[in-house]
């Protein structure tokens, strides 16, 4: 659809669409970058404002990917392995404390209470974030 809409737009109209979307990527970087900077592992709510602002980065990217310079395109795996990492170490901690507090159907996590315990799930986000994450 990008494509199709670069393809049949008058100079002007490209130019301010590419204006629009320039703004928008920076303002979607900007928000990623301070949100990875404020991440503390294993405060999970650090980590999940982290993993919303670069899945929308992300997705933004996936959006305009024809557009996108090769450095940028080439980024986009490593982005999804951190996505994923983060997901994967938010739902394990969310599931440890549903155990935690019984473990029943429809049982509620108290607010701020799921932190991981788990040294091994903790140190591994962390390799991850530093090694994969960068932009």
């Amino acid at each position: 659809a990008l494509e199709d809409a670069l393809s049949l737009g008058q100079p002007q109209e490209l130019d301010e669409l590419s204006q629009a979307i320039s703004r928008l990527m920076h303002e979607r970087q900007r928000t990623m970058q301070e949100r990875k900077v404020a991440v503390h592992v294993p405060e999970i709510m650090s980590i999940h404002r982290a993993r919303i602002s670069l899945k929308r980065y992300r997705y933004l990217l996936l959006a305009i990917k024809p557009c996108l310079n090769a450095q940028q395109r080439k980024r986009l795996p490593a982005l999804k392995t951190v996505q994923t990492a983060i997901g994967e170490y938010h739902d394990a901690a969310l599931f440890r404390a549903w155990l935690k507090t019984s473990g029943k159907p429809g049982a509620q996590i108290p607010a701020r209470s799921h932190g991981s315990d788990s040294r091994k799930d903790t140190v591994a986000l962390r390799k991850v974030l530093e090694r994969t994450w960068t932009l």
